[in-house]
């Protein structure tokens, strides 16, 4: 799981001077959780074969958020994976 805190998105002191700037209930991110689960499969001593879901639960963050923020949460919903590694010696 990958957990982000709540973060401010505005400084007080800028608030305070504009009120009306964003609702009181837009000021922070909220808590943000996104569950990935992966599982691997070792073939034999040089073969694993793994697959998994990134954002298993497909979590978004608020929308009032827009595009600013997409380095700090998940910006593409659920998406699945499928590897192979094979170690040549």
């Amino acid at each position: 799981m990958d957990w982000q805190t709540a973060q401010h998105m505005v400084r007080p002191s800028t608030f305070v001077n504009n009120p009306d700037s964003r609702p009181a209930s837009e000021l922070d991110t909220g808590d943000f959780a996104r569950h990935d689960f992966t599982v691997r499969w070792n073939v034999n001593d040089d073969v694993s074969l793994r697959a998994g879901v990134v954002n298993a639960f497909d979590n978004s963050q608020h929308p009032w958020l827009g595009t600013t923020l997409y380095n700090q949460f998940d910006a593409f919903g659920r998406r699945f994976f499928i590897g192979m590694n094979y170690r040549l010696w």
